[in-house]
């Protein structure tokens, strides 16, 4: 059984999809670890919407590096879809996927890990127009559940990064809001 150690920085939107990841993980038979734990893939869910985001992203991929040298280390997210250049030199780091492609790393594990997927996966995010419906069978690592209903931002404030890294405004359909709430 292959284990998988997850660290999420930044928003509930971050940490939702981690927790997706893991369950989609977890129901292919991958056995989840502690991150900083021996594990074959960690991968790293990043946050850009600060300086200090994009240094504790960085050291996140250091202190991967330094706990657990052989594994396979993915940076996913929000920093490597706004900078995708401020990994490609970091020799810790074995692939970048940004935010289109971060829901497909389970499925995509198996190239990743023979080499058959490009070392850099960053889709133009701009170019996202659907809501991407990420089903989620639990969520065993917080106290309190939250949905994902939103993704991207179409404001384009100044000082904001987020309709870089996010995309424009998608949203889930009421009328499914309604139907997973009522489970």
């Amino acid at each position: 059984m292959k284990t998988v150690a997850i660290a999420t920085l930044g928003c509930k939107v971050n940490q939702f999809e981690s927790e997706a990841l893991m369950d989609a993980l977890e129901q292919r038979g991958y056995a989840l670890v502690p991150f900083g734990e021996d594990a074959e893939i960690t991968i790293i869910n990043t946050c850009t919407v600060t300086h200090r985001a994009d240094f504790q992203s960085k050291q996140m991929v250091r202190k991967a590096f330094r706990s657990n040298p052989k594994s396979l280390i993915i940076v996913a997210g929000c920093y490597p879809q706004v900078d995708p250049g401020a990994f490609e030199k970091m020799k810790e780091v074995r692939f970048l996927i940004g935010n289109r492609e971060k829901n497909q790393i389970p499925d995509l594990l198996s190239l990743i890990q023979n080499g058959a997927f490009p070392r850099v996966q960053v889709g133009d995010i701009q170019e996202e127009s659907s809501f991407s419906e990420i089903s989620l069978h639990s969520f065993h690592r917080h106290t309190r559940a939250f949905l994902k209903i939103q993704d991207g931002c179409n404001a384009r404030c100044s000082y904001c990064i987020v309709p870089h890294a996010r995309g424009r405004s998608r949203s889930l359909p009421p009328d499914k809001v309604v139907e997973i709430l009522s489970y």
